[in-house]
């Protein structure tokens, strides 16, 4: 089943990490769905690539492209989605820029928020369903945070 995801920033760039469990799990939400993301996610994403993980410019152009040939890049940003940003964060407390996010994956019409940054299982407007994918249930085994082996495979986005 593909569902119609939005993933925030901390799971893209776990996309791009070092830390193998959760690089494994990122990428494989981003290639079993049709995924989404906004300019935010983006413009965080390379905010938190050049300053912790020092890449350089053309590391993370060739990112972006990847980026752009394996997910729909949701671009509209308007006073819409301020305003419903603004009572979202008025309801559920969130940051302003979480319900940035919040917002954006409402009006893409998606079903799940993947994101470490908020509260796992928290359902919105019982239409968007927030999830850590890295969530650890202490009664299910470690073993299952990994769907797929990796194969020896490092490209990242790539199908």
């Amino acid at each position: 089943m593909n569902d119609r995801v939005f993933i925030d920033s901390n799971v893209l760039i776990y996309a791009y990490s070092e830390e193998e469990i959760k690089r494994e799990k990122a990428l494989g939400i981003i290639k079993m769905n049709e995924s989404i993301i906004s300019i935010q996610v983006i413009n965080e994403f390379v905010n938190v690539v050049k300053k912790k993980f020092n890449k350089e410019n053309d590391e993370i152009l060739k990112a972006l492209e990847e980026i752009e040939g394996q997910l729909v890049i949701w671009d509209n940003f308007n006073l819409h989605l301020t305003k419903k940003a603004i009572s979202l964060n008025e309801r559920y407390k969130y940051s302003y820029y979480d319900c940035l996010i919040i917002a954006a994956a409402l009006e893409a019409e998606c079903s799940i928020l993947y994101t470490e940054d908020m509260h796992h299982n928290h359902l919105i407007e019982d239409k968007l369903r927030i999830t850590n994918p890295f969530h650890i249930d202490p009664l299910e085994p470690t073993e299952s945070l990994l769907s797929e082996e990796n194969n020896g495979d490092d490209s990242r986005l790539q199908s």
